[in-house]
C-alpha cells in the first residue's frame, strides 16, 4: 500500500507533471473569474485532455482546474 502510494507520488513530482498542474491551475483561475463559468464547466473543458496521461496526472489536472476555478470566483 504504502509502495502504491510513493510510486504515485514520485510520479507527480516529476517536472512535466508539475508545469500541467501549474497550468491548469492557471486555466483555472481563468475560468473561474469569467462570468457564466464555473469549475464544473472547467474540469468538463479539461477532461477530454487528460484521456492520454496517466490517471495519477489526469486526476491532478483535474484536481487543479476544479480547485482553482473555485478559488478564481470566489469573491
Amino acid at each position: 500500500m504504502l509502495d502504491i502510494f510513493l510510486g504515485s507520488l514520485s510520479e507527480l513530482f516529476q517536472t512535466y507533471a508539475l508545469w500541467l498542474i501549474i497550468g491548469s491551475s492557471i486555466i483555472g483561475l481563468i475560468v473561474g473569474t469569467l462570468p457564466r463559468l464555473n469549475a464544473a464547466m472547467a474540469v468538463a473543458i479539461i477532461l477530454p485532455l487528460t484521456y492520454g496521461m496517466t490517471a495519477e496526472i489526469g486526476l491532478a489536472v483535474l484536481v487543479a482546474v476544479y480547485i482553482s476555478g473555485i478559488s478564481g470566483g470566489g469573491w
